[in-house]
Parts: structure tokens; C-alpha cells; sequence
């Protein structure tokens, strides 16, 4: 068919070549177009519904990942908690079997305070004050003095108690009492007054003894039930 061309003679006018060879292949050309155009806009409509659904394959990712940290947290905090019980338990265990071994109340103290006594000592207390033990005694003449300090050595030399850490806190000779007149008619005598004996006051620090120190202790002063339960604390791992 006749291509038309409404603007040929002023282009002649103007020395421009004629648009008749391009305007005859105008239906090709926009037929081209239209399809490029049209996958085009196809491709740009595939990749527009590629990016929402890897878009909305991000989101439930990222809810699935929020989820499970949720929970990661939460089993966090129990757990958390459960190593705080836990931790809570084993240090009660430990303090009662502490409690339950200790030689501050055992007979095994009292066997070594009397072993450990020189002649001459009477022991009016002997008490536990946190970490140490503060005894309360008199000492009797002759050489008041002497047996005291025999009492303090031997201490030292206790495995229940720490060598460097005692000392003697108090020593003081009792007041002397006033001798009595004899009574009218009794035959004239003379009363030697008494010597008063010295009262003193001796600490010293327990010693950190570990298991085996504590049953060789025991053992050497029989307490046998003492240290089966210390064994059985021991099996049961309560205590190294």
C-alpha cells in the first residue's frame, strides 16, 4: 500500500532525504518494538515478583531466626537459673558437709585438749568463736607460769590447730584470800595463806585440715564413727 508522506517537499526544500524507505517498514519496526517492549515489561514483572517472594522468603526467615533466638533467650535464662539453684545446692552440701566433719564439737577436740594438757592445768572452758578456739584455764604454783606456757607450746604443736596463730591473751594470778583469824579458845596456830593460782586465756586458729589430715586426726583419737562418716561424705563426693 501507498506510504504517505505529508512533509516530503520541505525536506526537499530543506535537502533531507526522503523518510519513504523508513516509513515503509514502520509496521515492522513498531511490531518490533511492541515485542521488546512487551518482554521487557514481562522481565521487569518477573523480577518485580522474584524480588517479593525472595522478600518474603527474607521475612519468614528472619521471623524464624527471631523466633528461635526468642527461644535460645528463654532457655538461656532457665538455664541461667538452673546453674544458680544448682550452684546454691552444691554450696549448702558443701557447708553441711563442713558442718558435718568438723572436729570444733568432736570428741576428737576434746581427746586432743586432754592430751595436750600439762599436770597442774585445770581447763575451765574451751569454746569456738568463729574461726578460733579461745580456752580459759588456771594454772597451779609451783611454776604457774611454766605450765602455761608448756600448754601454749603443746598447742602449737596440735595438727587441729594453726602453730603461727596462737597466743596467749590473758594471764592474771587470781586475788589472794584473806586468811582467817583463829577464834578465841582455839590453840594458837599459824594459817599459811594459799597460793591463788593464774587464770589465763589462750587462742589459737583451726587449722584448714584436708580429708586425709582430717582421718589420720580421727583415727589417732578412735573416733571411728567420725570417720566412717567422713568416708561416706567422701564416696559421695560431698568432699575431696
Amino acid at each position: 500500500r501507498q506510504v504517505l508522506d505529508l512533509l516530503h517537499e520541505r525536506r526537499e526544500e530543506l535537502g533531507q532525504p526522503s523518510l519513504l524507505p523508513v516509513l515503509a517498514k514502520r509496521t515492522s519496526t513498531l511490531r518490533r518494538g511492541a515485542i521488546i517492549g512487551g518482554l521487557m515489561v514481562i522481565l521487569t514483572g518477573v523480577a518485580t515478583v522474584l524480588a517479593w517472594l525472595s522478600h518474603q522468603h527474607a521475612r519468614s526467615q528472619m521471623a524464624n531466626f527471631e523466633r528461635v533466638e526468642r527461644e535460645v533467650d528463654v532457655l538461656r535464662a532457665r538455664l541461667e537459673g538452673s546453674n544458680g539453684k544448682i550452684a546454691k545446692l552444691v554450696a549448702t552440701n558443701r557447708e553441711l558437709a563442713r558442718s558435718l566433719t568438723t572436729v570444733r564439737a568432736s570428741s576428737a577436740l576434746l581427746s586432743e585438749l586432754q592430751l595436750r594438757t600439762p599436770d597442774g592445768i585445770q581447763l575451765l572452758s574451751a569454746k569456738e568463736q568463729g574461726s578460733s578456739l579461745v580456752i580459759k584455764g588456771r594454772a597451779a604454783d609451783p611454776a604457774a607460769f611454766t605450765r602455761i606456757n608448756a600448754l601454749q607450746l603443746e598447742m602449737q604443736q596440735s595438727p587441729l590447730i594453726k602453730a603461727k596463730e596462737v597466743s596467749l591473751k590473758k594471764l592474771q594470778r587470781a586475788q589472794q584470800k584473806t586468811a582467817k583469824t583463829p577464834a578465841r579458845g582455839d590453840k594458837a596456830r599459824t594459817i599459811e595463806p594459799s597460793i591463788p593460782p593464774v587464770n589465763f586465756e589462750l587462742t589459737g586458729k583451726f587449722a584448714d585440715l584436708s580429708a586425709e589430715q582430717l582421718l589420720t586426726v580421727l583415727q589417732t583419737h578412735g573416733a571411728m564413727g567420725f570417720v566412717r562418716r567422713l568416708q561416706l561424705l567422701q564416696e559421695e563426693g560431698l568432699i575431696p
